[in-house]
């Protein structure tokens, strides 16, 4: 039985849960105004798939179903992944935690079923005066199970964060913390993120209209 392994209290985690300025620092991904969206899920499955959506990724480790624990979003095969958070307030970002399964899945042909990313980018898209822009950072290599990564300045008016991984083949990971400080005071933690509704196409104009 799979299983993925939860976030711990480790001490060298926590000397980040401060922002050094006198101000907490929380889960901006588990903001109720916090969307997420990501590339992929396994075989084609929607973003809240039970057992292998994006939601998986901020349940702290925790989602047993069917007495397995599928605590990890899995993507499908492609040349590169993401997961994608919106804000729906700018926030300030301090840093970014991944979790990874303890192993790679190995199927009954002893193939590999997916992969540990080997590393990830952030892609960061921040407000200015009257547009956003987007920053591509530079990519971080993935050694060990856990990946800690406190930016050295903070992100400031982030509308957007995309973590991106290299593919081709099936990635997995377990769970993501994004650390900082929201600019909306009402925001309420432990709720999110949410999956946000994509609007339906207007109609081509062109097209004649369908008879009533």
């Amino acid at each position: 039985m799979r299983c993925s392994i939860p976030i711990a209290a480790l001490a060298v985690w926590l000397t980040f849960s401060t922002s050094g300025y006198g101000q907490e620092l929380v889960n901006l991904a588990k903001l109720n105004d916090t969307f997420v969206d990501a590339s992929s899920v396994n075989g084609g499955r929607p973003l809240d798939n039970v057992f292998y959506g994006a939601l998986n990724l901020f349940d702290g480790g925790d989602n047993v179903v069917n007495n397995i624990n599928y605590a990890y979003w899995m993507s499908d095969t492609a040349t590169r992944h993401w997961v994608k958070l919106r804000f729906e307030a700018p926030v300030e970002i301090r840093s970014i935690l991944l979790e990874l399964n303890a192993a790679e899945p190995v199927g009954g042909d002893g193939k590999l079923l997916s992969r540990r990313p080997e590393g990830f980018a952030l892609d960061v898209t921040r407000l200015t005066d009257d547009s956003e822009i987007v920053e591509k950072l530079p990519s971080v290599k993935i050694d060990g199970f856990r990946v800690i990564y406190p930016l050295k300045e903070p992100l400031t008016d982030v509308s957007e964060l995309q973590v991106v991984f290299p593919g081709p083949s099936m990635i997995e990971v377990a769970e993501l913390e994004v650390l900082g400080i929201p600019s909306n005071r009402n925001s309420r933690r432990g709720e999110g993120p949410r999956i946000r509704k994509q609007r339906p196409l207007d109609p081509d104009p062109l097209l004649p209209k369908a008879r009533r």
